[in-house]
């Protein structure tokens, strides 16, 4: 299995930080009201994952 690269480990602190901080407390009531996570969406955008 390769290993990561510096930068791509720096991308999946970001993502990981991120995830942590924005989409664990809201995913469950996210899930249950069948919601659009629209502002997710956004700062994925934001945060250049979205494509990824």
């Amino acid at each position: 299995m390769p290993r990561l690269n510096e930068e791509e480990q720096a991308v999946v602190a970001v993502v990981r930080e991120w995830v942590d901080r924005e989409v664990r407390p809201v995913v469950q009531e996210m899930e249950h009201a069948n919601e659009y996570p629209e502002k997710l969406i956004e700062q994925m955008k934001e945060l250049g994952i979205y494509n990824l």
